[in-house]
């Protein structure tokens, strides 16, 4: 990315910091809940077995596949740490049957510290099919002088 290793990762960091900030506020507006996992939560080196979940404090980042000694189960690392994210995040979800996504009025009255903006129109599956972006609808009037 750039030639200075520590400005690359403070640049990779704060896209990442914008990224969740921007998930963070947006979450709620559309009835849904983001589940964190801590920084330092052990996703590759958990066992993901049901009812096992030893921890191998041993795993460097170079073993890419390990077998856990104490249920036995080969692990490739990627897949055990997506299972034990998938697991963090059913487990701490509430029941699908939540609150629903806020309304209007929700939003209106909502203290969430940011600022509601009308907008021109909602998204249709017609408008989605536009590329240009540009609105579609309505009859539009031009100007005497074009």
């Amino acid at each position: 990315m750039l030639a200075n290793r520590h400005l690359a990762q403070a640049v990779a960091d704060q896209g990442f910091g914008q990224f969740f900030a921007q998930l963070r506020y947006q979450a709620p507006r559309y009835g849904t809940r983001l589940v964190e996992a801590d920084r330092w939560f052990p996703s590759s080196k958990r066992c993901s077995t049901p009812g096992c979940g030893y921890v191998k404090q041993d795993l460097t980042v170079q073993d890419r596949a390990w077998t856990c000694p104490a249920c036995g189960m080969m692990h490739d690392r990627d897949v055990n740490a997506a299972n034990n994210l998938k697991r963090l995040a059913t487990e701490t979800a509430l029941p699908v049957a939540t609150r629903p996504a806020m309304t209007a009025t929700m939003w209106a009255t909502a203290d969430i510290g940011g600022k509601v903006t009308p907008v021109r129109h909602e998204a249709t599956p017609e408008s989605l099919l536009s590329a240009s972006g540009q609105e579609e609808f309505g009859d539009h009037q031009r100007s005497p002088n074009l």
